[in-house]
């Protein structure tokens, strides 16, 4: 079936007719336009699954940056109802007439142009000082803006090599709402966001592996933040979880949606996604049959296999003799391509799963450990027991990963660090990832429901927490260096986690406190003991030094006859709130970088062009004035 042009018109959404005339005879040929929602009944569906947190605490104003057509911004006024709707877009020549059009009929509307390179725009706080509406009494405190929702649509042409990225303004938004500018100049607002999807899975990621500074910073301030439609839920995150974490969240996020009395519109559920197909031919060296997502050349090992059946039973039927037969011989020879190439799959499969499991039980006996050496009444040899058992099932496992190939080994530690960062606590209320703690399955966007047709998009929802350590913390401070220096910190630490996020923690802690032994910066940081490797000290004198009752599970403390080691834990896999101890502790340490450039550089970032720049010029009045400082 040939795939629709993306500029095929529908008479369902009359929508495109207009949008076809606009974009493809303006810009065809020029650059790619953004997506824009023509489904009516997208809009009311989306609406719909989202009242129960637009309508709690209902914002009176709304800030809609880059609007486009206007449709999807109408549908949530006539929704909310603002007193204000500010309509933010750089490109009035093409979109101009549409908004006009809404802003006759409608007084709260109001529509200011922005320069067309918006996102490197140098004025946004004084655009923002000179409109962004003031907040009715007892709406906002400063921490949070209950009365702003943000609407944003970044799906815009990004050209090649460019800093400014969907995902990357996202982090931007994140950064201001921090520092109380832009829009969050009155308290930290609400956003809804439309976004490239594979922008979108890296401000919601659904494998630790994509993990990064748009994820860590939503994850730090947000108390609500999930995907509320999507154009596909496949894809390549689905081959970096294991099959078996993926079922029991997708059964997580049912249980909330049931909970939370959450209906499940009729249409908008996902295809499923599929699994692999059992080998009909194990092959020499047979391993048992591993649940994961099915891939496209497995998809095409089925197929063949119904047409080799197939063909034999024609040829059955006719009596002719098989050995003969041309083309089921080409097909058999596809056939066991596909064959030993699923075998392989299924091998490397129940290797990497052997490894996540096996260490799975290690990190059980280490936090028994754990406990049993918090505890005064345990008996020494209990714990030299405990140690030697620790001891074995690591050599066991040192041993099973050198005898299986080594393409296994690094999706292997992906997935202990998948197993880790969703079932730390054995909850996956309590996961790293927002993904993992969803309130329900994002809704399925049709194809055609966005023009130009078949643009992978997905939709985003977020709200501050102000409850949140981090913005506690800088809450409770003063303006001015202390927690300006605080904040750059914070943001810096957090963007180099994001690009080196399969770093271990013993490197990152040994860039971070040079010289400073782990034992000692996990007595400081005691969130991280819980993550940490744990044996007892080789000058372990037989006598248990912990104190009962405890209040906190002892797995969560320092115990002083333990050694700790994190070298086997990935950075990505940590908590933000680990994360957000190790910043404090840091900006606590008398040999601390002085500079968030001196930051990146020990922990070996890397800055754009763009950044770089930032940090390197102090900016002056005066179109031409400043200076480049010397670091």
């Amino acid at each position: 079936m040939p795939k629709p042009s993306k500029w095929a018109r529908s008479p369902k959404y009359p929508l495109t007719e207009h949008l076809y005339q606009i974009l493809y005879k303006q810009q065809a040929g020029k650059r790619l336009p953004r997506s824009h929602i023509v489904s009516e009944k997208l809009c009311d569906d989306v609406l719909k699954q989202l009242s129960p947190y637009l309508l709690r605490n209902k914002p009176t104003d709304i800030v809609d940056l880059l609007p486009g057509d206007g449709f999807w911004s109408s549908k949530v006024n006539n929704f909310l109802k603002p007193r204000q709707h500010l309509l933010f877009e750089s490109e009035l020549p093409i979109y101009g007439d549409m908004l006009n059009q809404l802003a006759a009929n409608n007084p709260s509307y109001k529509i200011i142009e922005i320069q067309h390179n918006w996102v490197n725009e140098d004025h946004w706080n004084t655009i923002f000082a000179q409109h962004l509406p003031v907040p009715p009494p007892n709406t906002a405190d400063g921490v949070i803006n209950d009365s702003l929702l943000v609407l944003a649509n970044l799906t815009y042409f990004v050209p090649k090599g460019s800093h400014f990225t969907p995902s990357r303004e996202w982090a931007h938004f994140m950064s201001k709402a921090l520092r109380g500018l832009q829009f969050h100049r009155y308290g930290m607002a609400r956003i809804l966001a439309l976004m490239p999807t594979e922008e979108g899975h890296l401000v919601m990621p659904r494998s630790v592996f994509d993990r990064k500074r748009p994820a860590l910073l939503t994850e730090a301030i947000g108390k609500v933040a999930f995907s509320v439609a999507n154009t596909t839920d496949g894809g390549a995150w689905t081959r970096l979880r294991t099959w078996d974490l993926m079922t029991k969240s997708a059964s997580r996020a049912a249980e909330r949606a049931a909970e939370q009395k959450v209906e499940v519109i009729e249409g908008r559920e996902h295809p499923p996604i599929l699994m692999a197909p059992v080998s009909a031919d194990p092959g020499k060296k047979p391993a048992p049959h591993v649940p994961r997502v099915r891939h496209e050349w497995q998809q095409k090992y089925i197929e063949v296999l119904e047409l080799v059946k197939q063909r034999e039973a024609e040829l059955k039927a006719s009596g002719s003799p098989p050995g003969k037969d041309k083309r089921l011989t080409a097909l058999h020879q596809h056939y066991k391509r596909y064959q030993v190439q699923l075998n392989q799959d299924n091998r490397r499969w129940f290797g990497r799963i052997q490894l996540t499991e096996k260490q799975g039980e290690i990190d059980e006996m280490e936090r028994e450990l754990a406990r049993a050496a918090a505890n005064p009444q345990t008996d020494p040899q209990t714990l030299k027991d405990l140690d030697s058992k620790i001891a074995l099932m690591r050599a066991d496992w040192a041993k099973m990963r050198e005898e299986l190939d080594y393409v296994v080994h690094e999706r292997a530690d992906l997935y202990i660090d998948e197993m880790r960062a969703a079932l730390k606590t054995g909850s996956l209320d309590d996961a790293v990832l927002l993904w993992d703690r969803r309130p329900f399955e994002p809704l399925h966007i049709k194809h055609d429901e966005i023009y130009p047709v078949g643009a992978p998009c997905t939709m985003i929802y977020f709200e501050p927490n102000r409850d949140s350590p981090l913005v506690k913390a800088l809450e409770s401070m003063e303006r001015g260096r202390e927690k300006h220096d605080l904040t750059d910190v914070t943001e810096e630490i957090l963007s180099v986690v994001g690009m080196r996020n399969s770093l271990s923690v013993n490197e990152f802690l040994n860039a971070l406190f040079p010289e400073r032994p782990i034992n000692d910066i996990v007595k400081a940081v005691p969130s991280l003991a819980a993550l940490a490797s744990k044996r007892l000290k080789k000058d372990f004198d037989g006598s248990v030094k912990g104190s009962n009752p405890q209040e906190t599970d002892p797995i969560y403390t320092y115990q002083e006859i333990l050694d700790y080691d994190l070298s086997d834990v990935r950075i990505r896999s940590v908590p933000l709130l680990v994360l957000w101890d190790l910043i404090l502790e840091y900006s606590k340490w008398p040999a601390k970088a002085t500079s968030t450039r001196r930051i990146n550089t020990i922990l070996g970032g890397s800055m754009t062009d763009w950044q770089s720049a930032i940090l390197s010029f102090n900016f002056k009045a005066g179109k031409a004035s400043g200076k480049v400082d010397v670091l």
